[in-house]
């Protein structure tokens, strides 16, 4: 009888389940979450921006020195130190996130293919610590 006793409680135990990573969705649900939730707490402080001209900097990332040549940025902002203005560094941002969500646009082989699709959109946008806003370039 005890041979009986012991197959039946080995019988009536549920096997035990294997440890299964959740989907991407769920992954992409929870982080998003979290952020959220992690934003809504901790504050976003307040960044002051330096009144400083930015001129003489960014034409040094223009420089043809080898340690400071940037020439992913070069085409980008080099149309921008043309022009006058006191926003050159707000300006400079803008015109590199434009010409390198341009330069996205016909990468190959996957994305130019998939824009051309119309499967998925390159957009630029330029977040501003200060204030905290998202803006489309």
């Amino acid at each position: 009888m005890s041979e009986q006793t012991v197959s039946a409680t080995a019988q009536s135990k549920p096997p035990k389940q294997k440890f299964e990573f959740p989907s991407a969705v769920t992954t992409l649900a929870i982080v998003t979450v979290l952020v959220w939730m992690g934003a809504l707490f901790i504050p976003a402080g307040q960044y002051a921006a330096d009144a400083v001209d930015m001129r003489p900097l960014v034409q040094e990332l223009l420089s043809q020195r080898p340690e400071v040549r940037n020439p992913t940025m070069k085409p980008g902002i080099e149309p921008v130190l043309k022009q006058s203005g006191d926003d050159l560094q707000q300006r400079a941002v803008i015109a590199n996130v434009c010409y390198n969500a341009q330069r996205l646009q016909h990468a190959k082989p996957i994305l130019a293919e998939m824009i051309a699709k119309n499967e998925i959109r390159v957009v630029g946008a330029v977040y501003d610590l200060t204030t905290g806003k998202v803006t489309l370039a």
